[in-house]
């Protein structure tokens, strides 16, 4: 920060006629100190914008009686005289929530029954835009009514030029202007966020929405260009969450909701079953609150928390064609190839919380602590059932496709049971210094996720497949499958044995168990980060606001995985043997199997995954387990990295024509250094 000092030498000499003004901008009708009201001194080009906690200093006013005037997005603006004197400060402070004055009518506006929230917020985001130098999106937390989760990317996926990527029913990863997820960068508080579950396939940067509560978020700032104090990986864009502070506040502020989450597919008051062995209640409780009290002019609190809890249903359908061109005439004669349908219910429950303080412990120095915490969890069951013809149907024909001997397969399978959990915490602190010529802020950040996705007490994947067995006793032949054409989006299935004999395609009759696998995948990601500015404003030919900082920022990702995998032997030591067949096992899921399944299908006998663990404890010595093949997932699927960021930048910022025009400029050094 050598620069610091050739700054001080170019400090224009104030005249000793002129004296300063300060005080704070508030909106007394909802308690809010405001940011970024802009503070002009009529007659001169003296102008500033208030900082968070709506606090304004303008030095160099000349002296006598000075006419100031405050401008705030949605609010009518307010002039007032201030006496100056000179090498004196005068102090003034704003309520642009009042604009009467003394014995004159108080004339009531238009009475309209909507959310004055809404309006307040669109009036935060114009005004928060008015002045930003950049192409930045500014929201108050409140503006699209309340998420029934809390969940960021939920809020997000409303604003334009914006993109939200879902896992299956929930909004997980945002992007912006087009660009991958993995290049928008999230921050709250311009701290990083660390997100164990984000890049398990591929190692990005890319965060997960699905552990960060909005209910302890004030604004939500997206900028789609960057700036040489923003960092230089997030290419799409930042989001960056600023959380509820007690200095913006005038008064306490306590909100609260309860309610509860159901599905209008679903409404049912009594336990019915799903997702797992037990029956559950599928219209779940919820709660948030938040409360913001400054106790003092120089001391203040804020403390949220959050509990959400839904079942989801989910049910998924694809039915591959083959075009079947022929070679000749390349005329298409397309048919059926293979279904596949799944029934996937899921509970998911969200809780954070997080707990902030504010300390003014000088009159122009701020400390702010903060910690928050988030746990989610999602428990869910993948019932699949796939049918194929196998190829080359000996029969194509208007109404119906009609598979070769022993070439297709049936399969239903208890697929992708497990229960995910990730928790994140976070602890911030943050000093930031408001003079009168400088600003000075410093802070750092640590930032923990664990990410664990489990099967305990039950396998995570069974297949359950129909055939005949051999003469032999050892080896299986496929079942014959014929697809009839209804009309309707599912045909009818017929499976016979190579015994003949047509058999039910949604049971475990004749069915074998051959494997089940578990699922064990774990990851920790850790941010550490270590920040700070000092700015200032120098005349030059016009006023330049100079800001000078740097970071340094450490990630420290390391993911694991093991699928330990089962072959059934059964009793007599030979894999895929008469005593294989599931049916003399009692497999059967009697509760899951009375639930009506969708797409038209009659009812499934469905495996149960449950009694497969349970056979395995039981009965060790009827399976063995594939330690090989465990180990090459593992080393696979496994991967570590330590990754450091360190930073400097100079921003410029000036304005001409009568800050008609912004001009925002700068440069950013970066250097990696990574370990993998």
């Amino acid at each position: 920060f050598a620069g610091l000092a050739i700054l001080a030498s170019h400090v224009s000499a104030q005249s000793g006629a002129s004296g300063s003004i300060e005080g704070r901008v508030q909106n007394n009708a909802r308690g809010n100190y405001l940011n970024k009201a802009r503070v002009t001194v009529e007659g001169t080009d003296l102008t500033t914008l208030t900082n968070e906690f709506g606090e304004f200093f303008i030095a160099g006013v000349p002296a006598g009686e000075a006419r100031v005037t405050v401008f705030y997005s949605g609010l009518p603006p307010q002039t007032a005289p201030v006496a100056v004197t000179a090498s004196q400060r005068a102090v003034h402070d704003f309520d642009l929530g009042t604009v009467a004055t003394a014995g004159a009518p108080v004339k009531l506006g238009a009475f309209t029954v909507s959310a004055s929230r809404e309006m307040s917020a669109a009036d935060m985001a114009t005004n928060e835009q008015r002045f930003a130098p950049n192409m930045k999106t500014v929201l108050a937390a409140d503006t699209f009514g309340d998420q029934t989760e809390n969940n960021v990317a939920e809020f997000l996926k409303l604003m334009p030029a914006l993109s939200v990527g879902y896992v299956e029913d929930h909004a997980n990863s945002v992007s912006i202007r087009g660009m991958p997820a993995h290049t928008t960068i999230l921050t709250t508080n311009g701290n990083p966020v660390a997100s164990a579950g984000s890049g398990w396939s591929d190692n990005s940067r890319a965060a997960e929405f699905e552990h960060v509560s909005i209910n302890d978020v004030a604004r939500v700032e997206i900028n789609k260009s960057l700036l040489p104090d923003m960092p230089a990986e997030g290419i799409g864009g930042t989001i960056n969450l600023v959380m509820k502070n007690a200095f913006e506040r005038s008064r306490p502020d306590f909100r609260y909701r309860a309610y509860v989450n159901l599905n209008s597919t679903l409404i049912e008051f009594e336990k019915t079953p799903g997702p797992g062995r037990d029956p559950t209640y599928k219209i779940k409780p919820a709660f948030d609150f938040s409360y913001i009290n400054p106790l003092t002019k120089n001391f203040g609190f804020s403390i949220g928390a959050t509990h959400t809890s839904k079942y989801v249903p989910m049910y998924l359908s694809t039915t591959t064609w083959n075009l079947n061109p022929n070679a000749a005439t390349r005329e298409e004669n397309p048919f059926v190839a293979s279904i596949s349908t799944q029934d996937v219910p899921k509970q998911i429950e969200r809780t954070s919380g997080r707990i902030s303080a504010d300390w003014r412990f000088a009159p122009r120095d701020v400390l702010t602590i903060g910690l928050s915490e988030a746990y989610y969890e999602e428990w869910g069951m993948n019932r699949r059932f796939d049918v194929s013809l196998g190829t080359n149907p000996v029969l194509i024909a208007r109404d119906y496709v009609q598979g070769r001997p022993g070439a297709g397969s049936t399969t239903s399978r208890g697929g992708g049971m497990s229960i995910k959990a990730s928790t994140t915490w976070q602890s911030e602190l943050k000093w930031t210094h408001h003079g009168p010529v400088w600003k000075f802020e410093a802070g750092s950040s640590f930032s923990h996720a664990s990410f664990n996705v489990r099967s305990t007490n039950f396998m995570g994947s069974v297949p359950f497949n129909i055939g005949t067995f051999a003469a032999s006793g050892v080896g299986r032949v496929g079942p014959t499958v014929r697809f009839d054409y209804t009309g309707d989006y599912l045909p009818i299935i017929t499976t016979v044995l190579a015994t003949g004999e047509s058999v039910n395609p949604r049971g475990l009759q004749h069915t074998a168990l051959t494997s089940a696998t578990q699922l064990d995948r774990r990851s920790v990601d850790i941010k550490k980060n270590l920040r700070g500015f000092a700015q200032r404003t120098v005349d030059f030919v016009v006023p330049v606001t100079v800001k000078v900082g740097g970071d340094i920022r450490q990630s420290q990702r390391d993911k694991r995985q093991r699928a330990p995998n089962y072959t059934f032997l059964g009793p007599d030591g030979i894999a895929n043997s008469l005593d294989n067949a599931a049916s003399l096992y009692g497999l059967v899921d009697p509760l899951y199997s009375t639930v009506t399944p969708p797409y038209g299908n009659p009812k499934f006998e469905w495996g149960d995954q449950y009694k497969v663990y349970d056979m395995i404890v039981a009965r060790p010595e009827w399976w063995v387990r594939n330690v090989a093949t465990e180990i090459n997932s593992e080393v696979a699927n496994s991967a570590y990295l330590d990754e450091t960021i360190s930073s400097g930048f100079l921003r410029l910022d000036t304005s001409v024509f009568n800050n008609r025009l912004a001009i925002a400029t700068g440069i950013r050094y970066q250097r990696y250094e990574v370990s993998v």
